[in-house]
């Protein structure tokens, strides 16, 4: 297995289709506005992240699961 590459990932809320505007999410990022990262992701009871097919999802939340089970959570 590859070693874990620790990524600053930024994720956005999706709501109403009204709010999924690719340029309105573009331009809220570029501000660092409405984003989320793993520590606020993790306090939330329920996420559901959605990304393309090979992007690491599952590497990164088996990795996450691990750094948890560490930790004692």
């Amino acid at each position: 297995m590859l070693p874990h590459v620790e990524l600053n990932r930024t994720f956005w809320p999706l709501g109403d289709s009204h709010e999924y505007d690719p340029d309105r999410l573009r331009a809220t990022s570029a501000f660092g506005l409405n984003q989320f990262h793993w520590p606020e992701l993790l306090e939330m009871s329920r996420v559901v992240i959605l990304a393309e097919a090979g992007t690491g999802k599952t590497h990164e939340l088996r990795q996450i699961a691990r750094r948890l089970r560490t930790e004692g959570n």
